[in-house]
């Protein structure tokens, strides 16, 4: 079992399955009619507010205890529900996020695109390697360090949020006229 929660590894696999459908069925389906409405600028800013929203909302998980007070059977299934469409909502907003700013890497350097696009992808996979780290030693650090909130095993998710919320304000740099 894991930790918190309780769910095994299986548990976890299908509320990630989820994330996964969804990806796939929003980025064949709906990023680009959303792309279409909002435009590519308004997609990655709305991306980064709703995900950084629902980063933060993963630890209200453990509300259902107090709502159902001890009947196990209901906390387990409004849990497994509960982080589902949490999951399927973020991989759309993630989805749409790393979409649009590969689009607009692509944008800004139209003669230089490879290069471009071999800068953007060498600092992703760094960012990539370090976060999970930083992330994993900011949450043992808060599960350990007896402090109330927001310190506590909430702190890994709202420093997510509040760096998405950085992201927002990157992509209010971005100019309007570069997408058109």
């Amino acid at each position: 079992m894991i930790g918190g929660l309780s769910y095994s590894t299986s548990d976890i696999g299908y509320i990630l399955l989820g994330g996964g459908a969804a990806l796939i069925i929003w980025q064949a389906f709906c990023f680009t009619r959303v792309t279409k409405v909002l435009g590519i600028r308004n997609t990655l800013i709305t991306g980064f507010i709703l995900g950084g929203l629902l980063i933060t909302l993963f630890p209200s998980a453990t509300i259902f205890n107090s709502i159902f007070h001890g009947s196990e059977r209901y906390i387990n299934l409004w849990v497994f529900i509960y982080l589902t469409v949490l999951m399927l909502l973020r991989t759309c907003c993630s989805t749409s996020c790393f979409t649009s700013t590969n689009i607009f890497v692509n944008l800004a350097a139209p003669r230089d695109v490879g290069k471009a696009n071999g800068i953007a992808f060498t600092l992703a996979g760094l960012v990539k390697a370090l976060v999970p780290t930083a992330g994993a030693n900011i949450l043992a650090w808060s599960l350990n360090s007896g402090y109330p909130f927001p310190f506590d095993y909430h702190l890994v998710f709202w420093l997510l949020g509040l760096t998405a919320l950085l992201g927002v304000g990157v992509s209010l740099t971005i100019d309007a006229q570069l997408e058109r």
